[in-house]
């Protein structure tokens, strides 16, 4: 037993030392500066403020999004496919949920709330516990569209991912599994709680170069004769 509490504080140990090497200046800089070691502060309330704006979609333009926030093309298809209507607020224009939904909630913030503190409580109470399963079901397509990175080279490294866990059952490839599961976690965190553009999942970049490697190597092996 105090075989694995050893463990378990060096493992403790190991992340924290990383943790702290990277932001530790930071926190020290803030600190010295601003009286506080917080690395950002009043600013949480906004970015839920546009993630809660999509929540006020329709089911219909739900189902459309996936399509719509397909890289590059995916714009396209939808203006061909579907009414204007149900696609027009899921851009960033100024018509969109992006940009007027948004700002109609923070308006609403403002009114109800006197602090960063009881503005996020509200957008907690009210935006996501309030319609909780709408908040989750709509986290799937802003997921979606946050993990298309480079565009086609997104849509290919996702591809050969799939591909990998799917008919390469190797332990290769479960170990590949297994260590990319943090950073599928991080976009889910993202798309439940921000915009989740592409930006925010470079950390999928080298499980989709791995992937794709890997797939590439096994297709390009041809049989011997001995």
């Amino acid at each position: 037993a105090w075989k694995k509490k050893a463990f378990f504080m060096q493992v403790l140990l190991i992340f924290c030392l990383g943790y702290y090497s990277v932001v530790g200046s930071w926190q020290l800089r803030n600190l010295y500066h601003f009286q506080d070691p917080a690395i950002t502060s009043n600013y949480g309330s906004i970015v839920l403020a546009y993630r809660t704006a999509y929540n006020r979609m329709s089911w219909t333009e739900w189902a459309v999004a996936f399509v719509y926030w397909f890289p590059d093309v995916g714009d396209s298809i939808a203006e061909r496919l579907f009414e204007a209507k149900h696609y027009e607020k899921l851009g960033f224009d100024a018509g969109s949920y992006y940009a007027k939904t948004s700002l109609e909630i923070i308006n609403e913030l403002e009114t109800n709330t006197t602090s960063p503190d009881q503005a996020m409580s509200y957008l907690l109470t009210h935006e996501i516990l309030g319609q909780f399963f709408k908040h989750c079901m709509v986290s799937l397509p802003i997921f979606w569209r946050g993990i298309f990175i480079g565009k086609y080279w997104g849509v290919l490294g996702l591809a050969c991912f799939l591909l990998l866990m799917a008919y390469f059952p190797r332990p290769t490839v479960r170990r590949l599994y297994l260590l990319s599961l943090p950073a599928w976690f991080l976009v889910g965190l993202h798309a439940f709680v921000s915009v989740n553009v592409t930006r925010y999942n470079l950390v999928l970049l080298p499980y989709y170069a791995l992937a794709m490697v890997l797939v590439f190597t096994m297709l390009s092996k041809r049989p011997t004769n001995e």
